[in-house]
């Protein structure tokens, strides 16, 4: 029972390339999930359920990492203390739609929290359930 960084880059990154997304951003969100699931999950849990609840999280978790980054990144090189922008359109700055980075966060969420209701001990108790501890960051009102 080991996620693994491909897990996670098949599934839910599957539209993040490599180079906006490190392998070690990625290993820290599984291995944040990983403790949190382990600590939280009731004893008849399967393998699979737990290894489908820590990709949920550790996806989620990842995804808040890529949403940190700097939503402009313009191409260029830096000659003599100088930044000269790349000619042509890869010079042209790399804009993320937020609207739609909110819409994958708030899926991500959703799909984590259930994961992690079904796995938790609290959810057995009603109103105690161990997702309310995992923290939605997006503006769902956020537009561009």
């Amino acid at each position: 029972m080991t996620v693994t960084v491909a897990d996670i880059r098949i599934y839910p990154l599957n539209d993040i390339p490599e180079s906006d997304m490190s392998d070690n951003a990625i290993q820290g969100a599984i291995e944040q999930a990983t403790a949190y699931i382990s600590y939280i999950k009731r004893s008849d849990v399967t393998d699979s359920e737990t290894e489908s609840a820590i990709r949920a999280l550790g996806g989620y978790l990842a995804y808040l990492a890529f949403l940190d980054r700097p939503i402009q990144d313009v191409a260029g090189t830096m000659a003599d203390g100088y930044f000269i922008p790349a000619t042509g359109t890869e010079g042209i700055p790399q804009i993320r739609s937020t609207s739609d980075a909110r819409a994958k966060e708030r899926a991500l969420y959703e799909t984590a929290k259930t994961f992690i209701n079904m796995v938790s001990k609290g959810n057995m108790e009603s109103g105690k359930l161990e997702s309310q501890y995992i923290p939605f960051i997006g503006l769902s009102s956020s537009k561009t």
